[in-house]
């Protein structure tokens, strides 16, 4: 009886041998790197319950249903809401500022255009409960300098700015705002440019072409004259001007 090839659903994967020890090497580092800065471990739950959270947020989740409650559960895409949600139920109890770090495996439903797999191991720290821009520039330095340490420089840094989307999008005369917004988080391209219309050029350059911050920045500032979009602009710049003092091998 011939043997079949195992195969695997499109996005996933398994590791052995080498590349097995390469990833739990770089898990086991970066996590060391970030505790050796003072940042509480964290270990959130593969599956939550459909209940606690915004459907909004659960659109790329694999779903299905408890056969022992018979509530409807879903796999993590992202620990990063699972972190605000646990912090959010127990914020009573907590000291901000908090400085968490974690780490696990995400699955998500649909790959997009940029990310093929869709099974991925997720890594990083935060610092929950400070508004102050000190606390953006030390998640940014203690990052670089764990991923520093395991010998990684060929990266991709992606800066949120937080309210941008919105006040964009608040900013822009289209129907449809909704689907723009969602085609825009989980870039897709393709619908970026049908839904956008005029603003798909720039769109599709924040989302994709993103390297040249002083670049992007004028050709937003060239379309909107808005206080709020302006300062969190300047909020922006103000990070880059942090990543090129501290980090010379970063491009802006």
């Amino acid at each position: 009886m011939q043997n079949k090839k195992k195969l695997l659903p499109l996005g996933f994967y398994e590791l052995t041998g080498d590349e097995a020890k390469k990833n739990y090497e770089f898990t086991k580092n970066t996590l060391e790197s970030f505790m050796n800065s003072n940042y509480q471990l964290i270990k959130t739950s593969l599956i939550e319950f459909v209940e606690n959270y915004d459907r909004n947020n659960l659109e790329n989740t694999f779903k299905f249903i408890d056969n022992i409650s018979g509530k409807n559960l879903f796999f993590r895409d992202d620990i990063t809401v699972q972190i605000s949600k646990l912090i959010s139920a127990n914020h009573a109890n907590l000291n901000a500022p908090l400085k968490l770090c974690y780490y696990g495996d995400v699955v998500c439903l649909n790959s997009d255009e940029i990310y093929r797999e869709r099974q991925q191991t997720q890594v990083g720290c935060e610092i929950i409960g400070s508004s102050n821009m000190n606390s953006c520039f030390e998640v940014i330095k203690s990052t670089l300098i764990a991923l520093e340490k395991i010998n990684i420089t060929d990266l991709n840094i992606s800066i949120s700015l937080p309210d941008f989307l919105q006040k964009f999008l608040e900013n822009i005369d289209l129907k449809n705002k909704e689907q723009l917004k969602d085609a825009i988080i989980n870039k897709r391209i393709s619908d970026i440019k049908i839904l956008a219309q005029d603003y798909k050029e720039l769109i599709s350059e924040i989302v994709l072409k993103n390297n040249d911050f002083d670049d992007l920045d004028k050709k937003i500032r060239s379309k909107f004259n808005n206080p709020d979009i302006n300062k969190i602009l300047d909020n922006g710049k103000e990070l880059m001007i942090f990543l090129q003092e501290n980090f010379k091998i970063v491009d802006k």
